[in-house]
């Protein structure tokens, strides 16, 4: 049976209430070879896995630059964003997510930006502001 005294082989425990939910799943199935070789087989796969993922990019340093030019990002909220670093995470099951990477916006001196840019604007105005231009399925849409 696991023991979380197990050598350095086994997958360490996420926290206390994962734990007891495990020991109470255990708990209602019958000792037996079945049981044990069942807990061998996910001890093992826990292994694979955590060997898999090591070094996989996530909980990496920030790494966006911060820009001070118009055009260029910059966190608004004063707080970076938690999850950032994992843009940098292999993929678990993808083998080339740039498939479903969106393009980059338009340059900042563009027709094209300054139009995405006017239709925001037009979309999200009204109330007080004035009339706008949003569609009736978009009730809240730059609220």
């Amino acid at each position: 049976m696991y023991s979380s005294t197990a050598g350095s082989a086994s997958p360490p425990r996420a926290c206390p209430i994962i734990e007891a939910a495990y020991q109470a799943t255990l708990g209602a199935i019958a000792d037996g070879p079945a049981k044990a070789g069942g807990i061998a087989t996910g001890e093992a796969a826990a292994v694979a896995l955590l060997a898999a993922r090591a070094g996989d990019g996530r909980f990496g340093p920030f790494r966006f630059t911060v820009g001070t030019l118009p055009g260029e990002w910059r966190p608004t909220s004063g707080v970076n964003d938690p999850f950032a670093s994992l843009k940098d995470v292999t993929p678990f099951v993808l083998r080339n997510p740039d498939r479903f990477r969106d393009r980059a916006p338009h340059g900042l001196r563009t027709r094209a930006y300054a139009a995405d840019f006017n239709e925001v604007k037009a979309v999200g105005i009204g109330g007080e502001h004035g009339p706008h231009a949003r569609p009736d399925r978009q009730p809240s849409t730059g609220a």
